[in-house]
């Protein structure tokens, strides 16, 4: 009887030990997806940030406040460096040149669920009342993003970004 007893304990705190490693290994688990999704996105706005400020100041659509699944614009190398960003089939961050090919940006492991480019335009009231509209020199993006799969350990963030180069070089 006393090695029954003995032996139910042991498989009690067996089994809670057990739980909390499991509980333990799923939290850690998820933390590292959450830091690698991070990562991901923060890598895709460097990646763009990099391009947009060497970009030239007349790339962006001709859009007033207006909200785009995907960008494209002429990078440093001008008219032969059109580049696009958009999200894939696969809920993946995508860039092509040229329509080429896409290259992956993000890793498979991030699943973003939304991707956004709001290309708001300039406008400059004029002595005479009327509106001036120039060519957009600036995009801000927002980034939804979550863990493996929709509604797993998602966050939202944005950033805005500027051209730096108004004319070609020559």
């Amino acid at each position: 009887m006393e090695m029954l007893v003995a032996l139910m304990i042991f498989v009690i705190v067996l089994a809670i030990t057990g739980g909390v490693y499991t509980t333990f290994v799923q939290k850690q688990r998820d933390q590292l997806g959450q830091q690698n999704v991070q990562q991901d996105v923060l890598n895709f706005f460097d990646m763009l940030e990099r391009e947009i400020r060497t970009s030239y100041g007349e790339t962006f659509p001709d859009a007033s406040n207006t909200s785009l699944n995907s960008l494209s614009f002429n990078n440093q190398n001008g008219d032969t460096g059109r580049v696009t960003y958009s999200k894939n089939a696969n809920n993946q961050i995508e860039r092509s040149e040229d329509g080429g090919p896409g290259l992956v940006v993000t890793s498979n492991r991030t699943y973003v669920k939304d991707l956004k480019f709001l290309v708001p335009s300039k406008s400059i009231l004029s002595d005479d009342g009327t509106y001036l509209t120039g060519m957009p020199t600036r995009v801000t993006v927002l980034v939804n993003a979550c863990v493996d799969k929709d509604n797993v350990s998602c966050f939202s963030t944005q950033t805005s970004l500027s051209v730096r180069q108004f004319k070609p070089m020559p």
